[in-house]
């Protein structure tokens, strides 16, 4: 461990000391960096005057150890990180439904613990219980302080201890009490918040800009993986390049039918499949091509391919119009121009 902290410390003086020289003013500027100067400093000075420090050492490291939370600003650019930039992403926008939460269960869990603390207390003072039983039912309700803890742990943890202790010791009864607070909050209010989180993360991973982008860039990657697989399935000649005979004959095949139906592509017509997707009509379809090709064709019309139909369409439309209003008056001359 000292070897190891005489590394890290020289080589943070000296990152340290590299960004002072390049940054100058702007050094100060970030928080990060002035946290960086006061552990630094720490260390120094801890080598220096180390009979004369009192400080704990553990805390020293642990503060360096601190630096390493400045790795969260690199998850933002670090496509491998994408999970815990949904993780921070969502933590950062759920404080409001966090704070609400936390404000929803302390008004139950207050209400609870005095209304027990508030029960209990007569049995706690009385001098005619055994005083095993009244040290046992003060360990949890003895106070409020007690009272709220012991409904944190009946609400979130083990809820048996706690009802127990009330239940042997003052009177059965309670078990009502504490089966109806398990179940309308430790069972209802809980999940209701677990779901509002849940919903809250859904939310930010579908309109997060970041988010989108790495999820379309994941997709991707995976759906290029797959026709890679396809592709080095079909080309059999391995020359990196298919024709149409091997495109089509790869469909006779019934494993390849099955993998190119799980691509919700429709294989109906091999051949004219692979002229489309042979855009520059070079007789051969790249693995470029064949993936382009997919994505394009995968799946039910899109209404971008719909508009674009339907544009054409229209084009077409008023240029015939064009030309039948241009012929019209010529054949009308024609047919008046005859005896």
């Amino acid at each position: 461990f000292i070897i190891l902290e005489w590394f890290f410390g020289v080589l943070f003086t000296l990152q340290l000391v590299l960004k002072m020289l390049c940054m100058l003013h702007e050094f100060f500027r970030d928080i990060w960096n002035i946290v960086d100067v006061v552990i630094v400093a720490a260390w120094l000075y801890s080598v220096a005057v180390e009979d004369m420090l009192n400080i704990d050492p553990m805390m020293l490291r642990l503060a360096r150890l601190a630096r390493l939370l400045r790795l969260l600003v690199l998850v933002r650019t670090i496509k491998v990180f994408d999970a815990l930039y949904l993780m921070t992403t969502t933590i950062k926008a759920s404080m409001s439904v966090l704070m609400w939460s936390v404000m929803l269960l302390l008004l139950f869990l207050v209400m609870m613990g005095l209304l027990l603390q508030k029960v209990a207390e007569p049995f706690v003072r009385s001098e005619d219980e055994p005083l095993d039983k009244r040290i046992e039912v003060f360990m949890f309700y003895g106070t409020f302080t007690r009272s709220m803890l012991t409904m944190f742990e009946m609400t979130l943890g083990n809820w048996m201890p706690p009802c127990r202790a009330l239940v042997e010791n003052v009177n059965e009864w309670f078990m009502v009490i504490f089966l109806a607070h398990k179940l309308v909050v430790g069972f209802s209010v809980v999940s209701v918040i677990n779901a509002v989180f849940v919903q809250e993360t859904f939310k930010v991973a579908t309109s997060d800009t970041r988010i989108m982008l790495m999820t379309k860039e994941r997709a991707r990657r995976t759906h290029f993986a797959k026709i890679r697989e396809l592709f080095q399935h079909v080309d059999a000649d391995g020359s990196g390049s298919l024709t149409a005979a091997e495109f089509c004959s790869a469909f006779d095949d019934p494993a390849v039918r099955a993998f190119v139906a799980a691509l919700d592509l429709d294989i109906r017509d091999a051949e004219r499949l692979f002229d489309m997707i042979d855009g520059d009509a070079s007789g051969t379809v790249s693995l470029q091509e064949l993936s382009d090709g997919i994505s394009r064709f995968r799946g039910p019309a899109k209404s971008f391919d719909i508009q674009f139909v339907l544009s054409h369409f229209r084009d077409m439309e008023k240029v015939l119009m064009h030309l039948n209003h241009t012929l019209t008056p010529d054949m009308s001359c024609s047919t008046a121009a005859k005896p």
